[in-house]
Protein backbone atom coordinates (compact mmCIF):
# COMPACT_ATOMS: atom_id res chain seq x y z
CA UNK A 1 0.00 0.00 0.00
CA UNK A 2 1.55 3.14 -1.05
CA UNK A 3 1.49 6.14 1.30
CA UNK A 4 -0.80 7.95 -1.53
CA UNK A 5 -3.50 5.61 -0.66
CA UNK A 6 -3.12 5.82 2.43
CA UNK A 7 -3.20 9.46 2.75
CA UNK A 8 -6.77 9.39 0.34
CA UNK A 9 -7.76 6.60 2.83
CA UNK A 10 -6.82 9.06 5.95
CA UNK A 11 -9.06 11.99 4.24
CA UNK A 12 -12.22 10.15 3.62
CA UNK A 13 -12.20 8.48 6.99
CA UNK A 14 -11.51 12.16 7.84
CA UNK A 15 -14.50 13.59 6.08
CA UNK A 16 -16.63 11.00 7.44
CA UNK A 17 -16.15 11.65 10.78
CA UNK A 18 -16.52 15.31 10.24
CA UNK A 19 -19.94 14.27 8.83
CA UNK A 20 -20.61 12.25 11.93
CA UNK A 21 -19.57 15.13 13.89
CA UNK A 22 -21.93 17.64 12.56
CA UNK A 23 -24.66 14.92 12.94
CA UNK A 24 -24.28 15.15 16.63
CA UNK A 25 -24.00 18.59 16.86
CA UNK A 26 -26.21 19.72 14.65
CA UNK A 27 -28.95 16.55 13.55
CA UNK A 28 -31.43 18.57 12.35
CA UNK A 29 -29.08 19.97 9.64
CA UNK A 30 -28.71 16.95 7.85
CA UNK A 31 -32.19 15.69 8.00
CA UNK A 32 -32.84 17.32 4.96
CA UNK A 33 -31.04 14.97 2.75
CA UNK A 34 -33.05 11.95 4.51
CA UNK A 35 -31.87 8.43 5.33
CA UNK A 36 -29.49 7.39 4.74
CA UNK A 37 -26.35 9.53 5.17
CA UNK A 38 -24.28 6.85 5.21
CA UNK A 39 -23.78 3.25 4.03
CA UNK A 40 -24.40 0.41 6.78
CA UNK A 41 -24.24 2.36 10.07
CA UNK A 42 -24.87 -0.32 12.44
CA UNK A 43 -22.63 -3.52 12.96
CA UNK A 44 -23.41 -6.16 14.73
CA UNK A 45 -21.16 -9.41 15.60
CA UNK A 46 -23.25 -10.56 18.97
CA UNK A 47 -20.24 -9.65 21.15
CA UNK A 48 -20.37 -7.19 24.09
CA UNK A 49 -23.74 -4.85 23.81
CA UNK A 50 -24.32 -6.14 20.45
CA UNK A 51 -25.21 -9.49 22.14
CA UNK A 52 -28.73 -9.39 22.30
CA UNK A 53 -31.51 -11.41 21.16
CA UNK A 54 -30.30 -14.79 20.88
CA UNK A 55 -27.42 -13.91 18.46
CA UNK A 56 -25.00 -16.20 16.27
CA UNK A 57 -21.93 -15.17 16.92
CA UNK A 58 -20.22 -16.76 14.02
CA UNK A 59 -22.86 -14.25 11.65
CA UNK A 60 -22.18 -10.23 10.87
CA UNK A 61 -24.72 -8.04 10.56
CA UNK A 62 -24.47 -4.71 8.77
CA UNK A 63 -27.90 -2.69 8.82
CA UNK A 64 -28.80 0.54 7.33
CA UNK A 65 -32.33 2.48 7.67
CA UNK A 66 -33.68 4.22 4.14
CA UNK A 67 -36.08 6.54 3.44
CA UNK A 68 -38.20 6.17 0.22
CA UNK A 69 -40.21 9.62 0.82
CA UNK A 70 -37.32 11.11 -0.10
CA UNK A 71 -35.39 8.44 -2.53
CA UNK A 72 -36.48 6.02 -5.59
CA UNK A 73 -34.24 3.85 -5.17
CA UNK A 74 -30.99 2.47 -3.87
CA UNK A 75 -28.33 0.61 -6.00
CA UNK A 76 -26.07 -1.74 -3.97
CA UNK A 77 -22.41 -2.70 -5.51
CA UNK A 78 -20.79 -5.52 -4.04
CA UNK A 79 -18.16 -8.21 -4.63
CA UNK A 80 -19.52 -11.94 -3.63
CA UNK A 81 -17.81 -12.83 -0.25
CA UNK A 82 -15.31 -15.89 0.68
CA UNK A 83 -17.84 -17.06 3.25
CA UNK A 84 -20.55 -19.93 3.87
CA UNK A 85 -23.36 -17.71 3.56
CA UNK A 86 -24.82 -14.03 2.57
CA UNK A 87 -27.39 -12.08 1.79
CA UNK A 88 -29.46 -8.98 1.91
CA UNK A 89 -32.68 -8.72 3.40
CA UNK A 90 -35.06 -5.85 3.34
CA UNK A 91 -37.98 -4.85 6.38
CA UNK A 92 -40.48 -2.34 7.58
CA UNK A 93 -39.93 0.21 9.89
CA UNK A 94 -40.50 -2.24 12.99
CA UNK A 95 -38.53 -4.73 11.60
CA UNK A 96 -40.45 -7.20 9.58
CA UNK A 97 -38.97 -8.84 6.77
CA UNK A 98 -40.46 -7.30 3.45
CA UNK A 99 -38.19 -9.24 0.77
CA UNK A 100 -35.02 -11.19 0.54
CA UNK A 101 -32.32 -12.43 -1.86
CA UNK A 102 -29.59 -15.43 -0.87
CA UNK A 103 -26.42 -15.51 -2.12
CA UNK A 104 -27.33 -18.21 -4.75
CA UNK A 105 -29.76 -16.27 -6.36
CA UNK A 106 -27.75 -12.88 -6.51
CA UNK A 107 -27.43 -12.25 -9.92
CA UNK A 108 -23.29 -12.07 -11.22
CA UNK A 109 -22.67 -8.41 -12.77
CA UNK A 110 -21.71 -8.91 -16.50
CA UNK A 111 -18.26 -11.01 -16.66
CA UNK A 112 -18.55 -12.18 -13.26
CA UNK A 113 -19.72 -15.51 -12.02
CA UNK A 114 -21.77 -16.30 -8.75
CA UNK A 115 -19.33 -18.65 -6.72
CA UNK A 116 -22.42 -19.80 -4.37
CA UNK A 117 -23.76 -21.46 -7.59
CA UNK A 118 -22.90 -25.27 -8.29
CA UNK A 119 -19.51 -24.95 -10.69
CA UNK A 120 -19.36 -20.98 -11.31
CA UNK A 121 -16.72 -20.86 -8.54
CA UNK A 122 -14.77 -18.62 -11.15
CA UNK A 123 -10.95 -19.36 -11.13
CA UNK A 124 -8.94 -21.04 -8.54
CA UNK A 125 -9.73 -23.54 -5.84
CA UNK A 126 -12.98 -23.59 -4.89
CA UNK A 127 -14.52 -21.13 -3.72
CA UNK A 128 -11.40 -19.61 -2.09
CA UNK A 129 -10.63 -16.89 -5.00
CA UNK A 130 -13.11 -15.25 -5.70
CA UNK A 131 -11.17 -12.33 -8.64
CA UNK A 132 -13.59 -9.50 -7.98
CA UNK A 133 -16.64 -10.92 -9.30
CA UNK A 134 -19.14 -8.66 -8.71
CA UNK A 135 -22.66 -7.96 -8.11
CA UNK A 136 -25.76 -5.13 -8.41
CA UNK A 137 -28.98 -5.14 -6.11
CA UNK A 138 -31.65 -2.59 -6.33
CA UNK A 139 -34.29 -1.75 -3.58
CA UNK A 140 -37.23 0.26 -4.63
CA UNK A 141 -40.79 -0.02 -5.21
CA UNK A 142 -41.21 0.02 -8.64
CA UNK A 143 -40.42 -4.18 -8.62
CA UNK A 144 -37.77 -3.78 -11.67
CA UNK A 145 -34.09 -4.38 -10.78
CA UNK A 146 -31.23 -2.41 -12.48
CA UNK A 147 -30.21 -3.80 -16.14
CA UNK A 148 -28.50 -7.28 -15.32
CA UNK A 149 -29.17 -7.02 -11.49
CA UNK A 150 -31.32 -7.94 -8.52
CA UNK A 151 -34.17 -6.26 -7.04
CA UNK A 152 -35.85 -6.04 -3.41
CA UNK A 153 -38.91 -4.95 -2.77
CA UNK A 154 -40.05 -2.68 0.15
CA UNK A 155 -42.79 -2.32 2.63
CA UNK A 156 -45.84 0.29 2.21
CA UNK A 157 -44.31 2.21 4.37
CA UNK A 158 -41.73 5.59 3.89
CA UNK A 159 -38.96 3.96 6.22
CA UNK A 160 -37.26 0.26 5.64
CA UNK A 161 -34.19 -1.16 6.53
CA UNK A 162 -31.93 -3.12 4.47
CA UNK A 163 -29.70 -6.06 6.07
CA UNK A 164 -26.38 -7.38 4.89
CA UNK A 165 -25.46 -10.71 6.66
CA UNK A 166 -22.34 -12.96 6.24
CA UNK A 167 -22.08 -16.22 8.23
CA UNK A 168 -18.91 -18.12 8.82
CA UNK A 169 -16.01 -16.35 6.79
CA UNK A 170 -13.50 -18.41 5.31
CA UNK A 171 -10.33 -19.06 7.30
CA UNK A 172 -8.04 -16.22 7.73
CA UNK A 173 -10.75 -13.57 6.30
CA UNK A 174 -12.21 -10.82 7.97
CA UNK A 175 -15.90 -10.56 9.16
CA UNK A 176 -16.61 -9.01 5.40
CA UNK A 177 -15.24 -12.47 3.75
CA UNK A 178 -11.95 -10.83 2.41
CA UNK A 179 -13.70 -8.19 0.66
CA UNK A 180 -15.33 -4.53 1.09
CA UNK A 181 -18.19 -3.73 2.17
CA UNK A 182 -20.95 -3.18 -0.88
CA UNK A 183 -21.60 0.35 -1.54
CA UNK A 184 -24.13 2.11 -1.55
CA UNK A 185 -25.60 4.63 -4.21
CA UNK A 186 -29.32 6.57 -3.45
CA UNK A 187 -30.94 7.47 -6.99
CA UNK A 188 -33.29 10.78 -5.96
CA UNK A 189 -36.98 11.21 -7.96
CA UNK A 190 -35.21 13.12 -10.93
CA UNK A 191 -32.77 10.58 -11.82
CA UNK A 192 -29.64 12.12 -10.03
CA UNK A 193 -27.63 9.84 -7.74
CA UNK A 194 -25.80 10.10 -5.00
CA UNK A 195 -22.98 7.58 -3.69
CA UNK A 196 -23.12 7.09 0.31
CA UNK A 197 -19.23 7.57 2.19
CA UNK A 198 -19.34 3.97 4.43
CA UNK A 199 -20.00 4.58 8.32
CA UNK A 200 -17.23 4.73 10.76
CA UNK A 201 -18.22 1.19 12.44
CA UNK A 202 -18.29 3.21 16.34
CA UNK A 203 -18.73 0.72 18.89
CA UNK A 204 -22.53 -0.80 18.68
CA UNK A 205 -24.57 1.52 21.85
CA UNK A 206 -22.80 4.42 20.14
CA UNK A 207 -23.87 4.05 16.63
CA UNK A 208 -27.79 2.43 18.23
CA UNK A 209 -27.55 5.99 19.71
CA UNK A 210 -26.24 8.23 16.90
CA UNK A 211 -29.03 6.33 14.50
CA UNK A 212 -32.06 6.86 16.84
CA UNK A 213 -31.24 10.24 17.18
CA UNK A 214 -31.27 10.40 13.27
CA UNK A 215 -34.22 8.27 13.06
CA UNK A 216 -36.04 10.91 14.99
CA UNK A 217 -34.86 14.22 13.32
CA UNK A 218 -35.80 13.05 10.25
CA UNK A 219 -39.19 11.94 11.83
CA UNK A 220 -39.23 8.42 12.39
CA UNK A 221 -39.76 7.97 16.07
CA UNK A 222 -41.75 5.25 16.42
CA UNK A 223 -38.50 3.50 14.28
CA UNK A 224 -36.16 4.86 16.43
CA UNK A 225 -38.15 3.47 19.62
CA UNK A 226 -37.98 0.58 18.43
CA UNK A 227 -34.31 0.11 17.78
CA UNK A 228 -33.82 1.36 20.95
CA UNK A 229 -36.12 -1.04 22.64
CA UNK A 230 -34.91 -4.34 20.76
CA UNK A 231 -30.92 -2.95 21.27
CA UNK A 232 -31.32 -2.76 24.43
CA UNK A 233 -33.87 -5.18 26.23
CA UNK A 234 -33.89 -8.17 23.30
CA UNK A 235 -36.51 -9.85 22.16
CA UNK A 236 -37.77 -13.15 23.44
CA UNK A 237 -38.48 -14.98 20.74
CA UNK A 238 -41.10 -17.22 21.76
CA UNK A 239 -38.42 -19.38 23.79
CA UNK A 240 -40.57 -19.67 27.15
CA UNK A 241 -42.19 -17.36 29.31
CA UNK A 242 -39.42 -17.64 31.87
CA UNK A 243 -39.78 -17.68 35.47
CA UNK A 244 -39.13 -19.41 38.56
CA UNK A 245 -39.52 -22.84 37.49
CA UNK A 246 -36.92 -24.61 35.89
CA UNK A 247 -37.71 -27.64 33.26
CA UNK A 248 -37.92 -30.75 33.78
CA UNK A 249 -35.16 -33.31 33.49
CA UNK A 250 -36.59 -34.56 30.20
CA UNK A 251 -34.94 -31.72 28.20
CA UNK A 252 -37.24 -31.64 24.75
CA UNK A 253 -36.66 -29.17 21.69
CA UNK A 254 -39.94 -27.68 19.95
CA UNK A 255 -39.89 -25.03 17.19
CA UNK A 256 -40.46 -21.84 19.15
CA UNK A 257 -43.98 -19.82 18.27
CA UNK A 258 -42.36 -16.66 17.50
CA UNK A 259 -38.53 -17.09 16.57
CA UNK A 260 -37.95 -13.00 15.32
CA UNK A 261 -39.75 -9.64 15.82
CA UNK A 262 -35.76 -7.86 15.89
CA UNK A 263 -34.44 -8.19 12.32
CA UNK A 264 -35.64 -12.23 11.46
CA UNK A 265 -33.71 -14.12 8.79
CA UNK A 266 -35.88 -15.43 6.32
CA UNK A 267 -33.16 -18.46 5.22
CA UNK A 268 -32.96 -19.79 8.82
CA UNK A 269 -35.46 -22.43 10.91
CA UNK A 270 -35.25 -22.93 15.20
CA UNK A 271 -35.67 -25.57 17.79
CA UNK A 272 -35.05 -24.75 21.40
CA UNK A 273 -35.72 -25.81 24.21
CA UNK A 274 -36.57 -23.44 27.31
CA UNK A 275 -36.74 -22.80 31.03
CA UNK A 276 -33.30 -24.58 31.58
CA UNK A 277 -31.41 -24.48 34.83
CA UNK A 278 -27.64 -25.00 35.98
CA UNK A 279 -28.13 -26.92 39.36
CA UNK A 280 -24.82 -28.04 41.01
CA UNK A 281 -23.63 -31.58 40.21
CA UNK A 282 -25.66 -31.65 37.62
CA UNK A 283 -25.19 -31.50 33.73
CA UNK A 284 -27.30 -31.61 30.61
CA UNK A 285 -26.02 -33.98 27.56
CA UNK A 286 -27.66 -33.39 24.17
CA UNK A 287 -26.65 -35.78 21.48
CA UNK A 288 -27.81 -35.79 17.86
CA UNK A 289 -26.60 -36.69 14.63
CA UNK A 290 -24.94 -33.86 12.76
CA UNK A 291 -26.20 -32.95 9.06
CA UNK A 292 -24.28 -32.33 6.11
CA UNK A 293 -23.14 -29.13 5.43
CA UNK A 294 -20.02 -27.13 3.43
CA UNK A 295 -16.27 -26.96 4.33
CA UNK A 296 -16.08 -23.71 3.27
CA UNK A 297 -14.12 -22.60 6.09
CA UNK A 298 -11.15 -24.07 4.75
CA UNK A 299 -12.01 -22.93 1.03
CA UNK A 300 -14.25 -25.65 -0.06
CA UNK A 301 -17.27 -24.15 -2.51
CA UNK A 302 -20.62 -24.41 -0.52
CA UNK A 303 -22.17 -27.40 -2.64
CA UNK A 304 -19.50 -29.77 -1.83
CA UNK A 305 -20.16 -31.81 1.15
CA UNK A 306 -17.56 -31.94 3.95
CA UNK A 307 -16.49 -35.19 4.85
CA UNK A 308 -17.45 -38.26 3.31
CA UNK A 309 -20.96 -37.17 2.80
CA UNK A 310 -22.68 -37.74 -0.32
CA UNK A 311 -24.95 -34.17 -0.58
CA UNK A 312 -25.11 -31.31 1.16
CA UNK A 313 -28.21 -31.26 3.04
CA UNK A 314 -28.09 -27.74 4.35
CA UNK A 315 -25.36 -24.68 4.43
CA UNK A 316 -25.41 -24.03 7.84
CA UNK A 317 -26.54 -25.47 11.80
CA UNK A 318 -25.24 -24.16 15.09
CA UNK A 319 -26.70 -24.52 18.27
CA UNK A 320 -26.28 -21.65 20.89
CA UNK A 321 -26.56 -21.55 24.73
CA UNK A 322 -28.38 -18.45 25.46
CA UNK A 323 -29.79 -16.42 28.80
CA UNK A 324 -33.70 -16.41 29.09
CA UNK A 325 -33.32 -13.00 30.63
CA UNK A 326 -32.88 -9.74 28.87
CA UNK A 327 -31.51 -8.84 26.58
CA UNK A 328 -31.42 -12.56 25.87
CA UNK A 329 -27.30 -13.15 25.20
CA UNK A 330 -25.57 -15.86 24.26
CA UNK A 331 -23.30 -17.62 26.53
CA UNK A 332 -20.90 -17.16 28.57
CA UNK A 333 -21.77 -13.63 28.25
CA UNK A 334 -22.38 -13.75 31.89
CA UNK A 335 -24.15 -16.48 34.44
CA UNK A 336 -27.58 -15.99 35.78
CA UNK A 337 -28.35 -19.50 36.38
CA UNK A 338 -30.86 -19.49 34.01
CA UNK A 339 -30.65 -20.46 30.62
CA UNK A 340 -32.23 -22.23 27.52
CA UNK A 341 -30.58 -23.84 23.66
CA UNK A 342 -31.54 -22.90 20.44
CA UNK A 343 -30.67 -24.75 17.42
CA UNK A 344 -30.65 -23.42 13.97
CA UNK A 345 -29.94 -23.99 10.84
CA UNK A 346 -30.64 -22.75 7.29
CA UNK A 347 -30.08 -22.99 3.64
CA UNK A 348 -31.27 -26.29 2.38
CA UNK A 349 -29.46 -26.51 -0.96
Amino acid sequence: MTLVTLAVRSVIGFLVGLLYLAMMLDPGAVAAQGLPVCSWPLKTTGTGPSNVAYPDTNATYWTMPFDLSRWKELIITGTYPEARFFSFTTYDAQGSVADSLLDVAVKPDLHSKNPFTPGQAGEGSGQRHTFGNTHTVSISRNGKAVQGGNHLGVAASDLGWVIYRIYVQDKGKDRQGGVDLPAVTLVAHDGSRHPLPPCPHDDFATAVQQLTDLLRDNGFADAADFLALKAAVGDHGGAGPGGAVCAPDQVAFAIPQNTGGYFPNAANNYVSAPDLCFQPNRIIVVRGQGTPVPDTYNGAPVWQPAGQFQKVAMRYWSMCNNEQEQPYPVSPARSTGRRGSTARAFIPT
